[in-house]
């Protein structure tokens, strides 16, 4: 089974997104991005939380987070980049 990395906590909790996923072939594991006080965590906990886990990825289903060129040059192992949502303007597509 292969893993998809994702700081998107719908997708590791029991449910119908991680039942999607497994149905799929592929176990999610989360990219823990803690944030200061209540609430989602901002995008620079994410990001950090993201570069800290680049070099195990092959597969990263992100949020809106901004993955920009450092990104993708630690993540050497990445296969695939997949979004949740719409717009592409906040990944570095150079």
């Amino acid at each position: 089974m292969a893993t998809i990395f994702t700081p998107m906590t719908i997708f590791n909790k029991p449910g119908p997104m991680r039942a999607m996923l497994e149905e799929r072939g592929l176990q999610s594991e989360w990219v823990q991005a803690l944030g200061a006080g209540k609430g989602k965590p901002g995008h620079a906990a994410v990001v950090k939380a993201v570069m800290a886990r680049a070099g195990e990825m092959e597969l990263f289903l992100t949020d809106t987070s901004p993955l920009d060129r450092g990104f993708f040059e630690a993540a050497k192992k990445l296969r695939l980049v997949t979004m949740f949502g719409v717009g592409l303007d906040h990944i570095d597509m150079t």
